[in-house]
């Protein structure tokens, strides 16, 4: 897949877009997952009118 050889800067690239890419999922599971709407869209359940507090049926 790689050759054995590789510039220092691809592997510089490289593992600036791991750790780019290791940054983001930790924000996003730290920060992200702790927002008003995420974490509402998560807890309604089915039939239920967050707009009303009513359940549907």
């Amino acid at each position: 897949m790689f050759s054995r050889e590789i510039s220092p800067k691809t592997a510089i690239l490289i593992v600036v877009v791991v750790l780019l890419v290791a940054a983001a999922i930790l924000w996003w599971l730290l920060v992200g997952s702790d927002t008003a709407s995420h974490s509402q869209v998560e807890t309604i359940p089915p039939g239920y009118n967050p707009i009303t507090g009513k359940q549907l049926h």
